[in-house]
């Protein structure tokens, strides 16, 4: 396993885009002896192995690098938390030893406090409530939790096979609302079907509320279709000339892309969506090897000005920190057209370094790593730790946990503008 830990190394220090303005951040040489160490006595297996990656790489401070094996199954603790104040909220739970509404208070007698000391590495973002707690609680054997009586058990941590069931669907809320939920843009053809589908009911919607609270990313080309019913009449300048990427075309970077790409757009029907994934391969490939270029898109290069219908004329999008990647994307694009309103809370900000590829090694272990990166960074703009602010900030708080606030606070607002 020491093999793959250096080729990590190197793909951290050479082909990840971020290679250049974190030099210096990691530590290889502490978990290369680690390494050797639990290898000579050999009691290294591939979940330790896993661990181990997973600790080295937070050093880069980026949530879109994964060290996985590829096929297996990915578990959790069966709940979610969520911090307000000084506590730890259950905001969602599979099992029955816990509910939501119960306070997570301490972890294998650590009170809350105290692990936020030991594992600070894990807590970079810029508000309590985006810290993702789950790696942290997933360390431990048991945890004290309180339920509403305040009553303290004892929780042992066990692992759940991790369900994810995409959504992608259209309701009506009432007759002049409707209420589009989204938790990827993995499938171009999928967004691009639904609109299909229910077209004629978008175009004659007064009010669309899009819920992306939860998002798993995907590809930007995938939101396309939604163009004509979040952008205004008149047109909005998607152009961004002040903003710049950069991809990084080492030769392993293209080639790792061409199978990566291959891969996943190879089952995409949407014409748009596989011309783009065609013009994407041909860059890598004229560029490979030249470092950091900008890439020539002129061959999709439509007018800038995006044009919408009249219809919704309300647009509200419902933002959350589980919101990332492509959801960003969508999220700041959202921004830009004056019928929209973001109400929630900010992204979860990960496309500072994105356009994710992937390294391969016999076992199963797969890396994603980042190949591009924006030139806000440069600025000090970037989104890490901060994600895109929504236009409409609704704190989280454990009513949340009782009912939709921010699903409460879109209908008022929607209302209260139709009225006024």
């Amino acid at each position: 396993m020491l093999n793959i830990f250096e080729d990590i190394v190197h793909i951290m220090h050479h082909d990840y885009a971020g290679w250049n303005d974190k030099a210096g951040w990691d530590n290889p040489e502490y978990f290369r002896r680690i390494i050797k160490e639990r290898q000579s006595r050999g009691n290294l297996d591939a979940a330790e192995f896993i661990e181990l990656i997973d600790d080295y790489l937070l050093d880069f401070q980026d949530k879109h690098l994964h060290f996985y094996m590829e096929r297996a199954e990915v578990t959790d603790p069966g709940f979610r938390v969520r911090e307000y104040g000084d506590e730890l909220f259950i905001t969602e739970a599979a099992e029955a030893a816990v509910s939501p509404g119960m306070k997570v208070i301490s972890a294998e007698g650590l009170p809350l406090k105290e692990l936020k000391q030991k594992h600070a590495r894990q807590f970079t973002e810029n508000h309590p409530e985006r810290e993702n707690w789950l790696p942290v609680l997933a360390q431990y054997k048991w945890v004290e939790a309180e339920d509403k009586r305040g009553k303290a058990d004892r929780i042992p941590i066990e692992r759940f096979p991790r369900s994810y069931r995409a959504q992608h669907t259209l309701t009506r809320i009432d007759e002049k609302t409707c209420l589009l939920t989204l938790t990827d843009f993995k499938s171009p053809d999928t967004i691009f079907k639904l609109i299909q589908d229910h077209e004629v009911l978008l175009k004659q919607t007064e009010n669309l509320i899009i819920d992306v609270r939860v998002n798993h990313g995907g590809s930007s080309g995938s939101f396309e279709p939604l163009f004509p019913f979040i952008m205004p009449p008149s047109g909005v300048d998607l152009a961004n000339n002040h903003e710049k990427m950069h991809f990084n075309c080492t030769i392993a970077n293209a080639e790792r892309q061409g199978i990566f790409l291959r891969r996943h757009a190879e089952a995409w029907k949407h014409e748009k969506a596989r011309k783009f994934a065609e013009i994407f391969l041909k860059e890598w490939e004229n560029k490979k090897g030249h470092g950091f270029v900008e890439f020539d898109f002129s061959e999709l290069a439509e007018n800038k000005i995006v044009k919408g219908r009249h219809y919704p004329e309300r647009v509200i999008v419902l933002s959350d920190v589980t919101c990332g990647s492509a959801g960003d994307a969508f999220v700041e694009l959202c921004k830009k057209s004056p019928k929209v309103t973001v109400m929630g809370r900010a992204t979860l900000g990960l496309n500072d370094y994105g356009n994710l590829t992937a390294a391969y090694w016999e076992g199963g272990f797969c890396l994603l790593y980042a190949t591009s990166r924006l030139s806000r960074v440069d600025k000090g703009k970037g989104m890490a730790g901060r994600g895109v602010p929504p236009d409409v900030y609704i704190p989280w708080t454990p009513q949340h946990i009782k009912e939709d606030i921010d699903m409460k606070n879109a209908l008022e607002s929607l209302y209260a503008s139709k009225n006024g």
